[in-house]
């Protein structure tokens, strides 16, 4: 019972830390931003492209690789996916060990994730950035896999579980 409740405090903890990371970068100004991106992009093309890794520059200067703006804008639309993933990861977890998932707590767990990207998009107006429902569809996506993930996994183990019971007491 202890271990249960200290796994749900731990989770809840790392629920609102994913969620004020999120919410921490929607609230960077559009320089900060394209920084990030770019910063982010050339992490990435380092790895995939050392040769062209000394292309990506801070906002507002040239760059001599033609493929940097394609890094940029699927760093862009990954981290979307990939942060709601996480936090998508996070609340089915939750959700798995506070109790048994059925579809209103499945139900409420998506809205939720909902709810919070169109939030997020939301709080781009007080930067003068430009919130996209595109952006609120790849969040979403990235919860629903990961929601979906842990369901799944959560359903497996009940029904090996189950099965396992099954042939200890008929033995």
């Amino acid at each position: 019972m202890k271990k249960r409740i200290w796994t749900e405090r731990v989770l809840v903890v790392f629920i609102l830390l994913t969620v004020g990371f999120i919410f921490g970068n929607s609230l960077m100004n559009v320089e900060k931003s394209q920084n990030a991106s770019k910063a982010a992009a050339n992490a990435v093309q380092h790895i995939v492209e050392p040769e062209a890794s000394n292309s990506v520059r801070p906002a507002g200067k040239p760059t001599s690789h033609p493929k940097v703006n394609y890094f940029i804008k699927y760093i862009r639309d990954a981290a979307h996916v990939i942060e709601f993933f996480v936090l998508g990861l996070e609340m089915a977890l939750l959700l798995t060990v506070h109790e048994k998932p059925n579809f209103k707590s499945v139900y409420l767990l998506f809205s939720t994730t909902v709810v919070i990207a169109v939030v997020d998009e939301s709080l781009q107006f007080l930067n003068d950035r430009g919130p996209q429902v595109e952006d609120i569809l790849k969040d979403t996506a990235g919860a629903s896999v990961a929601i979906a993930s842990v369901l799944l996994i959560y359903g497996i183990a009940f029904l090996v579980r189950q099965r396992h019971k099954k042939t200890t007491n008929s033995v």
